[in-house]
């Protein structure tokens, strides 16, 4: 679940997940794997946009 302003403060997001017990280790090591290679994306993604823009932000990884 991604929750967003007003929730958590203006220009951020959070990304909420639920685990359950019958989640093992091995579900738990995929699903990090998954989400940083999408925040990876994500940030060259933005990156290529803000290049193609000239807009430059700030960096707060």
């Amino acid at each position: 679940m991604v929750v967003e302003y007003p929730v958590a403060p203006s220009g951020s997001a959070r990304l909420r997940l639920q685990v359950m017990p019958s989640h093992t280790p091995e579900q738990a090591g995929q699903a990090a794997a998954a989400i940083a290679a999408a925040v990876s994306e994500a940030r060259t993604a933005i990156d290529s946009l803000d290049a193609a823009s000239g807009l430059a932000r700030p960096d707060s990884r």
